[in-house]
């Protein structure tokens, strides 16, 4: 609520003491929120260090979407060696289990081949399920990828409609 002024006017000191409180109390989306209050320096100094420890206690209790975040960790090496293979892995994990974001990430390790091979099948097919769930740069993505890949793209429709 603090965090993005829902009701209330913004304020991450709050919204850090609240989290908190509330991830200390085993709250699994607390723990993911006040991972993201460390790895970006809000309402307290940045800490990637603590940002990992928070996001693991997340997904450790089922939050899968945290996954997405400890992928960003290690995509840019932000408070661990850069690994763009475990990137990949935190960030398939989290699509799989729904987070949009985490949906165009993975295309976007398909798509450079960062962390795996090097699959426009799949970096489309993750890119047009996160534009399917309103990402606007999935939807650039997916127009961009499908010109001189109509095959592909066909193929693809064809496949989310069984």
């Amino acid at each position: 609520m603090f965090d993005q002024g829902v009701g209330v006017d913004i304020d991450t000191k709050k919204a850090f003491n609240y989290y908190k409180r509330s991830a200390e109390l085993g709250n699994d989306l607390a723990q993911s929120n006040l991972g993201i209050l460390y790895a970006n320096g809000r309402g307290t100094p940045k800490d990637y260090s603590k940002a990992k420890y928070w996001y693991t206690k997340a997904v450790n209790q089922g939050y899968e979407s945290a996954y997405s975040n400890l992928g960003t960790l290690y995509y840019y090496g932000y408070g661990v060696t850069k690994d763009l293979k475990t990137a990949f892995e935190f960030y398939l994990r989290a699509a799989k289990s729904g987070s949009n974001n985490a949906k165009y990430n993975t295309g976007l390790m398909y798509e450079n081949g960062y962390g795996t091979a090097v699959n426009i099948t799949e970096a489309l097919k993750w890119y047009q399920e996160a534009a399917d769930g309103g990402d606007e740069d999935a939807k650039k993505k997916v127009e961009e990828l499908s010109k001189g890949n109509s095959s592909i793209y066909d193929s693809l429709k064809f496949n989310n409609k069984n």
